[in-house]
């Protein structure tokens, strides 16, 4: 079984890439979060991969970070959610802050998650909540509680404007780069409305 794939970025894809390894390339499906972090087109590449194998099928699902491999296997261990599913879950947000709602019990947040129903969600807490906490970040600082609050509540105050989930997230971790001090809900929500071109 593969685990990963060390060689040269070939080519990027919507939906993942091709990875050079010695003249045989291979096509890799992987999340949004982690193609952000990809190197440019003909540059050195080490791809994190799992190898999922059927009668009519071979595919490769692939990530930067180690972490994210695993916490995608322990993913698909849950009844009704396959490769495809979780790498569809694991699209719309950093896996970090998967496990961190898995963790929290947070209902709301991981059925708001297209592909994932209230059911499902419930059955994700119930079978993982125990197994990713060391996925998840500490959340005991009040510092980190006061900033996740702030960002809980500047998604909350756009979702209500009717912007798409994924356009929301993606803004607010855009407007959060190279920012030394954490901002504040209304500043949250002032840049967020700028990059997506409301404000």
């Amino acid at each position: 079984m593969i685990t990963f794939l060390n060689g040269f970025l070939w080519e990027k894809k919507e939906d993942g890439i091709v990875v050079d390894v010695s003249g045989v390339g291979y096509k890799v499906f992987m999340a949004g979060p982690s193609m952000n972090g990809l190197p440019d087109t003909g540059e050195p590449v080490f791809v994190y991969v799992y190898s999922h194998l059927r009668e009519d099928e071979s595919s490769l699902f692939g990530f930067l970070e180690e972490d994210a491999r695993d916490f995608f296997v322990t993913l698909i261990g849950v009844s009704g959610i396959g490769p495809r599913g979780a790498l569809k879950i694991m699209d719309q947000a950093p896996f970090q802050e998967i496990t961190k709602a898995i963790v929290r019990e947070d209902l709301a947040w991981l059925s708001s998650l297209s592909g994932i129903g209230k059911k499902t969600a419930e059955r994700v807490i119930l079978e993982l909540r125990d197994k990713v906490k060391t996925y998840a970040p500490a959340e005991n600082e009040p510092e980190a509680r006061k900033k996740e609050a702030s960002m809980a509540e500047a998604l909350d105050a756009l979702r209500s404007l009717q912007f798409p989930l994924h356009q929301i997230r993606e803004a607010l971790a855009e407007v959060q780069k190279g920012v030394k001090e954490d901002l504040n809900t209304e500043d949250l929500i002032r840049l967020a409305l700028r990059y997506m071109g409301k404000g």
